[in-house]
């Protein structure tokens, strides 16, 4: 399933008001009709009723109809092209005009707002795609790069405009930060749940959970052919990644061929619990949404509960592995962690057991990744 575009929803949403005025068209020609001949079917003068008098009663049924449904469309426009011969016919007729008169006074204006709106963002699309050219004609940039940086630009445009940020619903803002908090719970908790540490979290610990899809967890989207993250970089603000729907495409430093990362992965989990460098490219291969759990946030929230001496046991015992592992093993994405990890277990005093996982064959003096903690208990990154 994806999100539809923002053309793609005024569009649709013009295309919705015209079927529903020809549908409402529709209706008032069926009674048109029904007045027509209603006076037939009584055994009533023929000569009394609109279809005897204009000719119509010769035409068969759907020749009928298409007079009555023209009918019905002239009074939106004021033009009634047939006349009324008698009392209900007359008052129907009187009906429809005003009805029609208040319907044109909100249809136009409504689809006349839907065009402008459609207008309004192709003229910013463009303006923004113009005003990165001349920019990178301005900066020399190469053709080769250029092209690159427009096709992901015009990508990340459109996956903008598909799947607006949180912070640009307004609404959501006037919202109680209760209200706001369970909101996040509800739509966050179910797509972190697949990592076993936050699974336990949210399963002993419900109230730190919802802190933390509120205060530590956002969402970002990425357009096709969109960078990640790359080998041998490092992180201004370190943050792991909840893969929720696409798929990327990641190469390590050390490999030659590229692995698929699908929804139910994550990525970037050693920067939760210590300094860390990029091992290897991660790029989209189609539209991706991704969870983003801030490290400060998520370090914040834990000290302020009674799990925390369980966090960071855990914490140490992964920065631990991590010092195991032959530096060409470590890996960003947790496909080849989980593979590693033999289980979660919790004791019935609501405290972790620690992590068990499986040693590696040859432990190696690999310490760049290193773990402290603060006199105070807290975490810290080394660097």
């Amino acid at each position: 399933y994806r999100s539809l575009s923002a053309n793609t929803t005024v569009a649709l949403e013009i295309v919705r008001v015209i079927v529903l005025m020809l549908l409402v068209a529709h209706f008032i020609a069926c009674f048109w009709y029904f007045l027509g001949s209603r006076p037939l079917n009584a055994g009533l003068d023929v000569a009394d009723a609109w279809m005897a008098v204009s000719g119509t009663d010769s035409l068969d049924v759907g020749g009928r109809y298409l007079v009555a449904y023209h009918w019905a469309m002239a009074n939106f426009v004021g033009n009634m092209n047939l006349e009324c011969y008698t009392t209900a016919e007359r008052l129907y007729s009187i009906f429809v005009l005003v009805f029609a008169f208040m319907v044109l006074a909100v249809v136009p204006p409504r689809i006349t707002a839907l065009m402008t709106r459609l207008s309004t963002a192709a003229v910013e699309k463009n303006a923004l795609l113009t005003q990165l050219k001349l920019y990178l004609q301005d900066n020399g940039a190469s053709a080769e790069l250029a092209v690159r940086v427009e096709r992901v630009a015009a990508g990340a445009l459109r996956v903008h405009q598909q799947k607006p940020p949180e912070s640009d619903v307004k609404l959501l803002r006037l919202l109680p930060e209760g209200t706001r908090s369970a909101l996040r719970w509800e739509i966050f908790s179910p797509r972190l749940l697949i990592h076993p540490l936050f699974c336990r979290v949210f399963d002993r610990s419900p109230a730190l959970g919802q802190q933390i899809c509120h205060k530590a967890v956002s969402t970002t989207d990425l357009a096709d052919g969109g960078v990640l993250f790359q080998a041998w970089f490092s992180s201004d603000v370190p943050v792991m990644y909840f893969l929720s729907s696409g798929k990327l495409s990641y190469t390590h430093a050390t490999a030659l061929d590229s692995e698929e990362v699908g929804p139910g992965s994550w990525l970037a989990e050693p920067l939760l619990w210590t300094s860390w460098i990029y091992r290897g490219d991660a790029i989209a291969q189609e539209d991706c949404s991704l969870l983003v759990v801030s490290a400060k946030s998520f370090q914040d929230e834990v000290l302020k509960s009674s799990l925390q001496k369980e966090v960071r046991r855990y914490a140490d015992k992964f920065v631990n592995w991590l010092n195991g592992l032959e530096a060409d093993v470590l890996t960003d994405v947790s496909t080849h962690t989980v593979n590693l990890v033999k289980q979660t277990v919790f004791l019935t005093n609501s405290a972790f057991r620690t992590l068990v996982f499986s040693e590696p064959e040859e432990h190696a003096n690999f310490q760049t990744p290193s773990h402290t903690l603060t006199p105070d208990g807290g975490f810290e990154f080394a660097i």
